[in-house]
């Protein structure tokens, strides 16, 4: 009986080590499969970053180009009210010499 303890003892110790060794693994493989998620997850949210700048650029492109475009269009109008200003004037002017023609015209 008293060499029977040390042999069940010798026996729990493998058991206790081999346990540890099982729960290792697994810790291990756990740990492997959430550096997989992560390195998935970065992978994915760096696509997405990637194509959130494209879109990002092409915005930015966008409004320079309207900017521009309203920038061009602000001088026409600016250009044809000083046009318009200028034709009323010679319109009036016109209408001026006119009506000063027929008073000095005899009836």
């Amino acid at each position: 009986l008293a060499q029977a303890l040390p042999a069940q003892a010798a026996t729990l110790v493998i058991h206790s080590m081999s346990d540890q060794k099982d729960l290792q693994i697994q810790e291990a493989k756990n740990l492997q499969q959430a550096i997989e998620d992560i390195t998935a997850r970065k992978d994915q949210l760096e696509a997405e970053t990637t194509a959130l700048h494209a879109e990002q650029q092409q915005l930015f492109d966008r409004v320079r180009s309207l900017q521009a475009n309203h920038a061009q269009i602000n001088q026409q109008m600016t250009e044809k009210s000083h046009r318009l200003e200028q034709i009323k004037r010679e319109m009036y002017q016109k209408e001026s010499e006119y009506m000063a023609f027929l008073e000095a015209q005899p009836s």
